[in-house]
């Protein structure tokens, strides 16, 4: 039926029976699968006016206020449904993630683990206990209920997904092989998913495969030219392959086709500096700053290319304005120091 003459129909329905909680949670239930969640909240909320007890409803208004951020508020409609339904498995899959978006992570893996007791079925459930043990840099563990999540995956969806954190574990182990196994793995079931050509040049870069990195960098930009980390990642391969200027303009791409975001300027601004053009980095470093007043490492670059530029008085400016930032950075205090003593001695 027509998503509309359904509503339509719910909605006289309604109008004739307006104590039926049912009418109310499918037309609910509706607004959320079209992204409506205030009127799907507005909705759930007459159900429990009528079934304060109603489940799904507690559930899916939890669901509706952990994305609106407000996990405390979440947290209550979850333990209530438990109070009512001890043997429903999503409620305490949803509590765990509110637990691991909070980095509360051991209360995130005791909840999946209580979900995957109601439901040992669940792909989707190992795979977010697969994410929160990759989090805690626990990468036994999350492969294993990454693979699990395969073993268990009914569709390809899934299965992209699993392929993809299993690969991003072996990049973070320096496993570049396996990685570009499974990023190939995962770019057969989706060839337009232009992140995974990128991890795949990352790890053939880490392979010093540089030739062939650069054929997936390429990839990712055709199909996503706006993605400004394929041209980050680019270029930081061709530096590594000793092709600088050639590293140095994909970084300004990137800063083209970010419109200046803080990242690719930071990028850019240290390569710069790297090929002693110190007043162009000096450029892009306060323009990081201007916008990120908090980024402890634009300060200390800055300092750095002042200290270069034999405008010592200006570097220890930044320096102390990156000490404010990070107090307890030993390194950066012996920075510090030193360019105290240098200016003490002009």
């Amino acid at each position: 039926m027509n998503i509309k003459i359904l509503k339509l129909e719910l909605e006289n329905k309604i109008k004739q029976d307006p104590d039926n909680a049912e009418n109310y949670l499918i037309l609910a239930n509706i607004h959320a699968n079209e992204g409506d969640y205030a009127g799907a909240f507005d909705l759930y909320g007459k159900v429990l006016q009528i079934q304060p007890d109603n489940v799904h409803a507690l559930i899916n208004t939890g669901s509706i206020q952990f994305f609106n951020g407000k996990y405390d508020v979440a947290l209550d409609y979850y333990q209530k449904a438990v109070g009512i339904d001890d043997k429903n498995y999503s409620p305490y899959y949803n509590m765990a993630n509110i637990y691991a978006e909070n980095h509360e992570y051991g209360k995130a893996i005791e909840f999946y683990n209580m979900a995957i007791s109601l439901n040992p079925d669940s792909a989707e459930i190992y795979s977010s206990l697969g994410t929160v043990y990759q989090e805690m840099s626990d990468f036994e563990n999350a492969l294993s209920n990454y693979f699990k999540a395969l073993e268990l995956a009914g569709s390809d969806f899934v299965n992209f997904e699993n392929y993809v954190n299993i690969g991003s574990v072996y990049i973070q182990q320096l496993d570049y092989e396996r990685a570009v196994e499974f990023y190939g793995k995962a770019v057969e079931l989706n060839k337009e998913d232009y992140k995974s050509y990128v991890c795949i040049g990352n790890a053939l870069s880490g392979l010093k495969k540089f030739s062939e990195a650069f054929k997936y960098y390429e990839q990712a930009i055709k199909i996503a030219p706006d993605y400004p980390d394929a041209y980050l990642c680019y270029g930081i391969t061709l530096s590594e392959s000793g092709e600088e200027d050639a590293a140095v303009e994909k970084y300004r791409e990137a800063v083209s086709i970010s419109g200046g975001a803080p990242k690719a300027c930071l990028i850019l601004a240290n390569a710069l500096l790297n090929k002693d053009e110190h007043d162009e980095a000096v450029k892009y470093y306060k323009h990081v700053i201007d916008q990120d007043n908090k980024n402890v490492n634009a300060y200390i670059s800055l300092g750095n290319a002042y200290f270069m530029k034999h405008k010592i008085m200006d570097a220890v400016k930044y320096y102390k304005s990156a000490i404010d930032l990070a107090p307890n950075n030993l390194e950066l205090q012996l920075i510090y120091a030193d360019a105290l003593e240098e200016l003490a001695n002009m």
